[in-house]
């Protein structure tokens, strides 16, 4: 009997220490009923001093953002402030 308790006392102990592992989070998201699609998005883009990749406007491009990722071709324009 006493090794029983002990077993399932290791054993809650273990869930335990388990469940605040960063492994065992879960993320669920989704689309509000008005983001049906994306039309403009506007946002402004930095390049590194290290880069040497030329990005071509309306280039397919595939942009993450946040836990959302979708494929675009962009147009570039300058920065106006």
């Amino acid at each position: 009997m006493i090794k029983q308790i002990e077993s399932e006392q290791e054993y809650n102990q273990h869930k335990q220490n388990h469940a605040q592992e960063p492994a065992h989070l879960l993320f669920v998201t989704g689309l509000l009923a008005h983001e049906q699609c994306l039309s403009v998005l506007n946002i402004v883009l930095n390049r590194t001093n290290d880069s040497e990749i030329i990005v071509n406007s309306k280039e397919r491009l595939i942009f993450h953002v946040g836990f959302r990722h979708f494929s675009t071709s962009p147009i570039y324009s300058q920065h106006s402030n």
